[in-house]
């Protein structure tokens, strides 16, 4: 923890700095051009973000290209200006290639550059520096060779950092070199200093990437093939699970024999720990699932103590551990076991879970179908018969694009009913409340955020008391499973329309008070809903656009 604390403070610093100096160059505290203020800073956390093998430096360089075209072009500094607008489109190209460059468009990993690579790279500068001179001595550039040489070898630099090829850094370092001392004599001196720093963070970088490429180089075999484990473990509170969890345990199974995944849940949680457990299961059928109560708080940055509870719960130390976390080097460390690590910096698929639980419905991307269907907003439309129900909730289903759920017990009766002397028999209910939940259910997994119900189990408890004077049990599990996020109860000062299957008009008002009493009795918000369709439909998107605000 104090090395990564180390880490945040260097970064934090960095950021202060570049505010500062933008800050004092816009309001002209500072004797520097706001141009180059804005191009120090984006290059710098640009090649920053480069030596940590973060691909977010690809949209930052974009931007950065901007703004050091901008500033060469004044300076008349024309090879290096064309050079950003190469640059641009080049940076489009490597963040692509970066996220879907390798074997079946996985993300790239560090490689080494071939010799014929290599010199490929050497000829081209050296074919294209005397062309990029003569064309600068035609504008009257300043710097003419020096300029060029710089252009074709940072070139080169960028394509072999395209195919995230080591050496790239060799060919940076020597653009740095030179360019330190070209900006210098044209009175630049942030932007040389600038490079000074480029200079050093690509010495860094380069021993970052080594280290990288040893680590990666040490999990694969003789033969160049991938190396794999009989037993893996993969380790967190999955709180709740999400794309960079599926990243890092799809990996983790196409490396190992078998897989355990241990979920990490504590009391008070929500999702709780055994309902994300049963989702990991659902998802990835292949791996073993554990949850166990994590009563060991204080103790989450103790990887000695995790190490040594995880041999008792899994009976070994498992071959290898997959993590996204800074501790689980240390961790495998102390289960004497290999470790890979697997997007650590967020770079592939950027989310956590603390994100997710703090606004699921604007990371929806990155949830699977059984954590939506738990995220998902449900609003009901219920009411007494002929109150308009499936006309409001169908309209609401289409203006906002969501799923539509219709009523399954109308579906039941259209099916079954025999008219007026039916008798009605209370497990029919149970079936009705127990379907018209599925349905919701399914309709939940697969939304965009939101789910339109017309009626819905708590519905159905009331038609029990209606018909059997009480209320059932079975029914009231069942409505008491799922609760919804709203209920909008249609008013009954509509005309009464008879459609052969409806009981009538004469219990229309009374099962409408029974409505407002039970639902005034529960713990969901509801709101009365009166009017023409219009004016109905209005006040109801009002409603459902607060709630998804709130989410």
């Amino acid at each position: 923890m104090k090395a990564l604390n180390w880490n945040v403070g260097l970064w934090g610093i960095g950021a202060m700095g570049c505010v500062a100096l933008i800050a004092g160059a816009a309001t002209k505290n500072l004797p520097i051009n706001i141009t180059e203020a804005w191009g120090f800073a984006t290059g710098l956390w640009c090649v920053a973000l480069t030596m940590r093998n973060n691909v977010w430096n690809f949209p930052i360089g974009l931007v950065n290209n901007i703004f050091f075209t901008i500033l060469f072009f004044q300076e008349r500094l024309f090879n290096d200006m064309t050079l950003q607008i190469v640059y641009f489109v080049l940076g489009v190209a490597g963040w692509y290639s970066w996220v879907y460059g390798g074997k079946q468009r996985t993300p790239l990993r560090i490689s080494r550059a071939t010799p014929a690579m290599l010199a490929g790279t050497v000829v081209g500068i050296a074919i294209v520096t005397p062309l990029l001179m003569r064309l600068s001595q035609t504008f009257n550039g300043a710097a003419p060779f020096w300029d060029a040489l710089v252009t074709a070898i940072s070139l080169g630099a960028q394509f072999l950092l395209n195919g995230k090829r080591l050496e790239n850094w060799w060919f940076w370092i020597l653009a740095d070199a030179i360019s330190v001392p070209l900006f210098a004599s044209r009175g630049l001196g942030l932007t040389a200093a600038l490079f000074a720093l480029f200079l050093a963070l690509a010495i860094a970088g380069l021993q970052s990437w080594q280290r990288e490429f040893s680590r990666n180089n040490a999990l694969t075999d003789k033969m160049g093939s991938m190396k794999t484990w009989p037993l893996g473990l993969v380790i967190g509170k999955f709180y709740p699970p999400h794309r960079g969890h599926r990243l890092l345990i799809e990996t983790a199974l196409a490396r190992v024999e078998a897989l355990t995944i241990i979920v990490c849940g504590r009391s008070g949680e929500k999702p709780e720990g055994a309902l994300r457990a049963d989702w990991l299961r659902e998802l990835f059928p292949q791996a073993r699932v554990l949850l166990i109560n994590d009563i060991y708080y204080g103790h989450d940055d103790d990887s000695q103590l995790w190490a040594g509870l995880t041999r008792g719960w899994l009976g070994r130390s498992p071959d290898v551990v997959f993590s996204s976390e800074h501790y689980g080097q240390q961790y495998a460390h102390f289960l004497e076991c290999d470790h890979v690590e697997v997007d650590l910096s967020r770079a592939v698929v950027p989310i956590s879970g603390t994100r997710v639980r703090a606004a699921p419905l604007g990371n929806w991307e990155f949830l699977d179908a059984p954590v939506r269907g738990y995220y998902a907003k449900r609003v009901v439309v219920l009411g007494a018969e002929s109150t308009g129900t499936t006309t409001l909730s169908q309209d609401l289903a289409a203006h906002f694009g969501a799923p539509w759920v219709p009523e399954y017990g109308r579906e039941y009766c259209e099916q079954f009913w025999t008219g007026e002397d039916y008798q009605w028999q209370s497990r029919e209910f149970t079936l009705i409340a127990a379907e018209q939940l599925r349905r919701e259910n399914e309709a939940a997994r697969a939304c965009n955020g939101l789910v339109i119900c017309d009626t819905d189990a708590f519905t159905t408890r009331l038609w029990h008391w209606r018909y059997f004077g009480q209320f059932s049990p079975a029914v009231d599990a069942i409505a008491a499973s799922q609760r919804p996020d709203l209920y909008l109860l249609t008013g009954d000062e509509i005309p009464f329309v008879q459609d052969g299957i409806r009981d009538g008009e004469s219990i229309r008002h009374e099962m409408h008070r029974h409505f407002e009493q039970e639902l005034s009795a529960g713990n969901v918000p509801w709101h009365l809903i009166r009017g023409g369709r219009t004016e109905r439909l209005e006040a109801a998107i009002k409603l459902i656009e607060d709630l998804l605000c709130a989410s």
